[in-house]
Order: C-alpha cells, then structure tokens, then sequence
C-alpha cells in the first residue's frame, strides 16, 4: 500500500538547503511551514523565493519584506491526487460490463462488441469536449 504523507522537518531543511544557495533562517522557517510538508510545494516556494531575491522584491535582510512577500502566497492542500484518470473509468467499466454479458449473463460477443465500441466511442466524445475546454 502507497502512503503519501508530509515529509518530516529535517528532509524538508535539507530539500530546502539544496534548492537555494543562501537563505535566511527566518525564510527557512515561513517556506516550510507554508508547505505543509509537501515537496512539492517546497519546491516552488523555493523558486519564488529565489525569483523575488533576484527581482529585488526581497530584501533577505529586512524581516518585513520577507515577510510582506510570503504573506502574498497562501498556503494551500494539494487538491486532488490522480491515482486513476477519469478517462480510464469508462474503459474499465465497459470492459467489466463485456465481461458479464460474455461469462455471466445471456448476451453474445456482438452484443460485448457493441458495448465496448459504445464505450471507446464516449471516452472519444468526452476527450473531445474536454479538448475544446482549453
């Protein structure tokens, strides 16, 4: 069983040590607990952080404008974790549904035909609509 959990405050530092040069503590501190834990998240805090230093939007010695900075990025949960793809849904369950008609039910193999072209033929309509959303 995969777990997925928040990494602990050490691998977090040592992640953070890695992705920027020269950091204060006090950024340190606000990166990691704007992450959640995740790594992920401390990777692009990392690469704003590293931005806004660049840009002058962060002055690394001035306690306010570091602060001021990171109180423009919200922290936020992952929204969701795409184990299995919405698409995959509609072949599994047509490919289930062939499955009974075939070995448990009284329909033959023009009828399971029929489902799975019906099948491919909504996973196609569904990309298609999905497609014309972007």
């Amino acid at each position: 069983m995969i777990e997925i959990k928040p990494l602990s405050r050490l691998d977090l530092e040592y992640l953070l040590y890695n992705l920027v040069e020269s950091i204060d503590n006090l950024s340190v501190d606000i990166i990691i607990t704007k992450s959640l834990g995740y790594p992920g998240k401390i990777v692009g805090l990392a690469k704003a952080y590293e931005m806004g230093v660049e840009n002058l939007d962060i002055n690394p010695l001035n306690r306010k404008s570091v602060i001021s900075f990171f109180r423009e990025i919200h922290s936020q949960m992952p929204e969701r974790i795409n184990v299995l793809p919405f698409e995959y849904l509609f072949a599994i369950g047509f490919g289930l549904l062939i499955t009974k008609y075939i070995y448990f039910g009284n329909g033959n193999l023009r009828t399971a035909y029929f489902l799975g072209g019906l099948g491919y033929l909504i996973l196609i309509i569904w990309r298609t609509l999905k497609m014309k959303k972007y």
